[in-house]
């Protein structure tokens, strides 16, 4: 079967009638018995995307480990590791999200009247806000309560009426008057500007204000209590399923017992924290980024959540009535309810940093020989992911280990494996290129190892021919692979078709045509490390199976990677590493456009149809219209979403999603851009009439 053949099937199958998505295809036919090699893929990949490295984020002990990990299977490879002071590691330092300093440094202190002082707790009854400064004291200033905090005279609305906050602490309400239900002033239910942190910071400071306390309001308390419990239940669920696991474990499997013992420790770990987390969400606690970061890092005014009980038990001391039946007053009135709290008095601290962590490239080497010795082939995967969540992720909110299988376990594991047989490979050469194995730090916060080792490079980059990226090949689908950087070379293109087709023989042995439906894009920019060389004038080749809905979540694990297709990548990139190492010519540099060429996703959404190119269609006077050739629903499934969204066998496809559909390719990429569930807008010529229809996405 011809590569166009197989893409023409893998797009029917896509498209829902004629093959599913079990079918087989390449990707999907069963492996042969694993090598040696195969099972050390699937050994590597399986422990770094393993919940004890707890999602390998910079600046934890659990990166170093991986680190530690990478650099021992370098050493038992055979590779070089002795370039930094006898190690393989190249450190450098990465700047990290803001923190708090100390207890000690970061506190709230009242006093009302006679009374004994009183201070908050970091963590416990306030914390610190990185909108405001990042390290400043206030002490004995009287306390303020000015509402929501907002000056609107567009609306005749002034919380700040009536009273003087001149070198004084003010106590503002989060968000505006009326909540959800705000539908007489303001914008209604959507916040307005004046419900916005920076808007209110900026007026107190106007207003003079030496210190912002801010109160958490009901609503946002409550969802952040309903998100904190659902992710406290998912982990108990998950501490329940790794018990059963053990249990019904065989007594043989020591390894999987092991490692379900670590995923059941590093689970209960996180329970304590989400339990913490659900009590301080309760108390409407901010995070320390929720709010934003201060525009002005030279900003001298100390910005603090605190617990919204502790503002109850100030204002009912000066009101006799609760915050809740002040707040409620001004949400049903949209009258300001502000006033001094009469003799208190408060003292404020915040000490912020920015975090910092040294973290290391790993790298190792084979040496090179003859006349190509002192020229380098770098091939590089990064190994950092996204920890626990937080900065990076793409689940808002969620602490949970993220363990990064595919992103970019895949890519490291495959470079391990390359790395080990490429060098039993090169044994008896008597000339080729050094060959420099790289996993990069940093790279999910902004390439920052890549850039480090372009700048401080251990070989010179002028003489660096080429540079191979893996990130993200751990789901190949479709038998697609994605190669960017094609135009980067003039050699490139024709080297990598030869090499899909024909295979190759690598130190006496045959290493197997892949024969990948390649997707090529020219470009060597893009949002991954070949970048960082490609900007240095280095050609560059970057494998990827495509994004995917798990893309920096924590669904992210290992029993969804393709390890066949991983092998089968392994197969390519060592046949193409073998030859730029080997072969005289050195590899031609190209520019190409600087635009990333975009990040190709995977098919997630089945439409329920087949379609053909329709015939050609005349108008009156017998010219061939608009509409002629465009593709033509041959048959729709049954309870599929085409049928469901109107779809009739005879449509003529125009547009999906607003977007031209004028052959295959334009309609399997609209497709990509869709998730399960998306209700798309679907043109098709019906009768000579032009309709649209509302189909909804259905799963593969």
């Amino acid at each position: 079967m011809s590569a166009y053949q197989r893409r023409i099937v893998a797009l029917a199958a896509t498209l829902g009638l004629v093959i599913t998505a079990g079918a087989t295809t390449r990707s999907e036919t069963p492996s042969p018995p694993p090598a040696a090699w195969k099972e050390a893929l699937r050994r590597d990949v399986q422990t770094l995307a393993g919940d004890a490295m707890r999602g390998r984020g910079v600046g934890t002990p659990e990166i170093d480990t991986a680190a530690k990990y990478i650099a021992d299977r370098f050493d038992a490879a055979g590779l070089r590791t002795d370039w930094f002071d006898g190690t393989p590691f190249q450190e450098l330092s990465v700047r990290l999200e803001t923190r708090t300093k100390s207890p000690q440094t970061n506190r709230v202190t009242f006093r009302v009247g006679d009374d004994p002082a009183q201070t908050l707790r970091l963590d416990e009854a306030m914390r610190p806000l990185s909108i405001g400064c990042r390290s400043c004291e206030v002490k004995g200033l009287p306390l303020v309560f000015v509402g929501y905090g907002i000056n609107a005279p567009e609306y005749g609305y002034n919380d700040y009426a009536g009273v003087n906050v001149r070198d004084k602490v003010v106590l503002i309400l989060r968000r505006e008057p009326g909540g959800k239900e705000a539908v007489r002033l303001f914008e209604g239910p959507r916040n307005s500007r004046h419900a916005y942190f920076q808007t209110k910071i900026d007026l107190a400071i106007r207003r003079g204000a030496a210190g912002i306390l801010i109160v958490n309001d009901p609503d946002s308390i409550e969802d952040g209590v309903d998100r904190s419990v659902r992710r406290l239940n998912a982990e108990r669920e998950r501490q329940q399923e790794l018990k059963r696991q053990l249990r019904t474990l065989s007594e043989q499997a020591e390894a999987t017992r092991q490692q379900l013992q670590i995923s059941l420790e590093t689970c209960e770990a996180s329970l304590v924290r989400l339990a913490n987390e659900v009590d301080q969400a309760a108390r409407g606690l901010l995070r320390i980024g929720e709010a934003g970061e201060s525009e002005d890092k030279a900003s001298t005014i100390p910005v603090i959540s605190i617990a919204r009980d502790v503002a109850d038990d100030w204002i009912v001391k000066t009101t006799a009535r609760s915050i809740e039946e002040v707040q409620s007053h001004i949400d049903q009135t949209y009258q300001p309810v502000s006033f001094e709290l009469p003799d208190t008095k408060v003292d404020l601290s915040v000490q912020l940093t920015d975090g910092e962590a040294v973290t290391k490239n790993v790298i190792g080497v084979i040496e090179g020989k003859g006349e190509l010795a002192d020229q380098t082939i770098i091939l590089g995967a990064h190994y950092d992911h996204v920890g626990m969540g937080g900065y990076g992720s793409l689940a808002p909110e969620t602490i949970a280990v993220h363990n990064g299988a595919d992103d970019n376990a895949s890519g490291t594991a495959a470079m391990l494996s390359v790395a080990t047989r490429l060098n039993q490979a090169l044994a008896d050469s008597t000339r080729h290129r050094r060959v420099v194995f790289i996993a990069f730090t940093g790279e999910e916060r902004g390439l920052l190892g890549s850039k480090h080792y372009v700048r401080q490079s251990r070989f010179p980059l002028s003489d660096t021919v080429a540079m191979i990226n893996m990130d993200m090949i751990g789901r190949l689908r479709d038998n697609e692979l994605t190669v960017y950087g094609l135009g980067t070379s003039a050699d490139f293109k024709p080297m990598m078709r030869r090499l899909n087709r024909d295979g190759a023989i690598v130190g006496g042995q045959q290493v197997a045509a892949p024969e990948f439906d390649l997707y090529e894009v020219d470009t060597g920019y893009g949002p991954s490390d070949h970048a960082s060389f490609y900007e240095a004038g280095v050609p560059v080749l970057f494998f990827f199976t495509g994004l995917h809905d798990d893309y920096h979540r924590p669904g992210d694990d290992f029993e969804k990677l393709n390890l066949f297709g991983m092998s089968r990548i392994c197969d390519l990139t060592l046949a193409t590493v073998a030859e730029l190492a080997t072969t005289p010519q050195r590899p031609s540099y190209a520019d190409t456009e600087r635009q990333s060429g975009g990040v190709r996703r995977q098919l997630t959404v089945r439409l329920g149809v087949t379609v053909k190119p329709g015939p050609v269609v005349v108008d009156a006077s017998g010219q061939p219209t608009s509409w002629s050739e465009r593709l033509q629903l041959t048959d729709v499934k049954a309870g599929g979403a085409a049928a469901l969204g109107g779809l009739r066998v005879g449509d003529r496809l125009l547009k999906i999603d607003d977007h031209e559909i004028r052959q295959l390719d334009d309609l399997y990429e609209q497709l990509r851009q869709q998730s399960p569930g998306d209700i798309v807008p679907i043109d098709v010529l019906r009768g000579g009439i032009v309709t649209r229809v509302d189909a909804r996405m259905q799963p593969r």
